[in-house]
């Protein structure tokens, strides 16, 4: 399994209050994030890499459409979020913590770990994210 099919299992989770180091390989440059559709029809966030298509996010709940934040709309901005921050070399150290009181994931390190322009994407309130951030440890 490589990195990012790696992460596709606990990205989405988060974390909070801890953080994480990757080393964005060589070929870096040719990754590229967008928002397509999963082999299931949902929306998600996929990166082409020199290995191949790799789902990253997929988008399942409907939590944030209230705040106009549909599955689509949240695939689109997150997607260009990954890449914009991939492209600035901020993915090889991702955390999490709070933003706007909601937990948050979050590119590029320092405190705080999470500001609007490092925000990848929120969570849900209640989400267990720090227990998940260690499998992310454990992955890599």
């Amino acid at each position: 399994m490589n990195k990012w099919q790696s992460l596709t299992a606990v990205v989405a989770m988060g974390a909070i209050g801890t953080a994480a180091t990757f080393n964005q390989p060589s070929y870096a440059q040719s990754t590229t994030f967008f928002c397509g559709v999963g082999s299931d029809g949902v929306p998600a966030t996929l990166a082409n890499t020199p290995r191949g298509t790799v789902l990253v996010v997929k988008w399942t709940s409907d939590f944030f459409s209230d705040a106009g934040y549909s599955p689509e709309r949240r695939c689109q901005e997150v997607s260009s979020r990954f890449q914009r921050h991939y492209s600035n070399g901020q993915l090889n150290f991702l955390t999490a913590g709070y933003l706007n009181g909601q937990p948050a994931f979050c590119a590029g390190g320092s405190n705080p770990p999470c500001t609007s322009e490092k925000l990848l994407f929120t969570l849900k309130p209640g989400t267990n994210a720090a227990a998940r951030i260690q499998q992310l440890f454990n992955i890599f």
